[in-house]
């Protein structure tokens, strides 16, 4: 399920965005009724939460614009003007229900469910009834669940319909399945669209640094390009994207902002991560997906499905480890890490079309060290083991952190009106990046139809 919120003030677009999550909901948020129109072409969502007072208009043409667009959309209004006119009117324009600032988290998520459940079809008719014991078959089988238990108005996203049993007091409640799923084996692309992963179980590599630049780029380049940011809870990737989208707003700029959807990856299943590819993709020629920095079923998942996937790693033995662990004293293979077991696990499964694996040298010294060179060779090792190329990703400097605070890149700042002032340490950084990204991007479209890619291109 996705929400869109429409609302300038960060602080509440935060807090929404966080309460919806906990009751399942992905969601985007635009700071003026222009954005909001054009997520709407871009995306499909199940509901909206519209603020009165924006800076482009009020509520109510935000609301009447998004039907355009989607005729049977729910909308709530969440508007600090709490008087009955404002109410009225409100409703009368169309609005499933008005929700006043401050607002209850928990009436707020009961207002929800009401008005997408009034909205949609009535199921009530169509429930298929099991037993206890076939509702947890049903829902054990592989690829689907590992456990299950009770909870009311619920429906598994793999499942059609909801499945009622029977609890052992009689009442009558919905399965609803809580483990990660287990990933089979892999069942083709998901998508028309390249998928780039930047991927590192290990935090603290500059992944999210790395993704945000890329991302960029390639929208410079003139490729159509969405965000997905997996890596829950921090999501430092959507952060940094709000970041800009506030910036530009206020400083009314118009620079690339892809828009970027996130998923609890906790709760994440293979054929919804399926579909979200399938939806993200549909006008996008390529997906940068930003992973969670943990080793889980989920992230094995996200990486079976990549095209490209980039790893960020660290000139330290620590971050190396991960991949695979050096024998005393020397720059042989004692044994393979936990990452380095499951990325040859998956180029196993996918023999036919294994992904390209670059290995960047993220966040190291412009200085010559023996660590340097101890790394090194044991990465070249590894990477004729592997089957990956290693790369020289982006230096440690201080510029990067000062940019998140915008949500600007280094490509953005060539105009002397935008972010700081222009340095020569921003100039050879921007080299770094392009020499990856030239690396990335033949990478990435290395396997698909020229001419495809051509009119892609031409036509963005």
């Amino acid at each position: 399920m996705r929400a869109i919120i429409v609302d300038d003030d960060p602080t509440v677009s935060e807090s929404l965005s966080l309460i919806l999550r906990h009751a399942g909901y992905n969601s985007d948020t635009a700071g003026s009724i222009q954005e909001a129109c054009q997520f709407a072409l871009e995306s499909r969502y199940d509901v909206a939460f519209i603020d009165l007072n924006l800076p482009d208009g009020d509520g109510y043409d935000c609301l009447s614009r998004l039907r355009e667009t989607l005729p049977k959309l729910p909308v709530l209004i969440v508007s600090g003007l709490a008087d009955q006119a404002h109410k009225i009117r409100g409703l009368e324009e169309g609005a499933d229900d008005y929700i006043t600032k401050p607002f209850d988290r928990e009436e707020l998520v009961a207002r929800l469910h009401a008005v997408v459940r009034r909205s949609g079809p009535d199921v009530n008719d169509s429930v298929e009834k099991v037993t206890a014991a076939q509702g947890a078959a049903l829902l054990a089988r592989r690829g689907e669940a590992q456990s299950w238990c009770f909870e009311e108005s619920y429906r598994s996203p793999d499942i059609p319909g909801p499945f009622s049993v029977q609890s052992p007091k009689g009442n009558e409640k919905t399965v609803i399945a809580l483990a990660h799923e287990q990933p089979s084996s892999f069942e083709g692309r998901a998508t028309e669209a390249r998928i780039l992963l930047c991927g590192n179980p290990k935090g603290g590599s500059g992944k999210t640094t790395l993704a945000i630049n890329l991302l960029i780029a390639l929208a410079y380049r003139g490729l159509r390009v969405v965000a997905l940011d997996l890596d829950c809870p921090q999501f430092s990737l959507k952060r940094y994207l709000e970041n800009r989208r506030t910036y530009l707003r206020k400083n009314r700029k118009d620079l690339h902002c892809p828009p970027c959807a996130f998923l609890d990856s906790g709760l994440l299943s293979e054929s919804a991560y399926r579909r979200e590819l399938a939806t993200s993709g549909a006008d996008a020629d390529v997906i940068l997906v930003d992973s969670q920095g943990t080793l889980t079923p989920t992230s094995r998942l996200v990486h079976r499905y990549a095209d490209v996937i980039v790893t960020p790693v660290n000139e330290s033995f620590v971050d190396l480890d991960l991949l695979g662990e050096p024998a005393q004293n020397t720059a042989d293979i004692s044994r393979l890490g936990p990452y380095g077991e499951m990325m040859q696990e998956i180029m196993q499964e996918r023999a036919a079309a294994p992904p390209i694996w670059k290995v960047v040298k993220n966040r190291s010294s412009a200085l010559y060290s023996r660590n340097s060179g101890n790394t090194t060779q044991f990465l070249n090792n590894l990477a004729r083991h592997l089957n990956f190329e290693t790369l020289p990703g982006l230096r440690e400097r201080v510029l990067y952190r000062e940019l998140f605070r915008d949500g600007l890149t280094l490509f953005d700042i060539a105009d002397k009106d935008t972010g700081p002032r222009l340095s020569l340490s921003h100039v050879a950084a921007r080299q770094e990046t392009r020499r990856l990204l030239d690396a990335v991007e033949s990478a990435l479209f290395l396997k698909s139809n020229p001419s495809v890619t051509h009119q892609r291109r031409a036509g963005s």
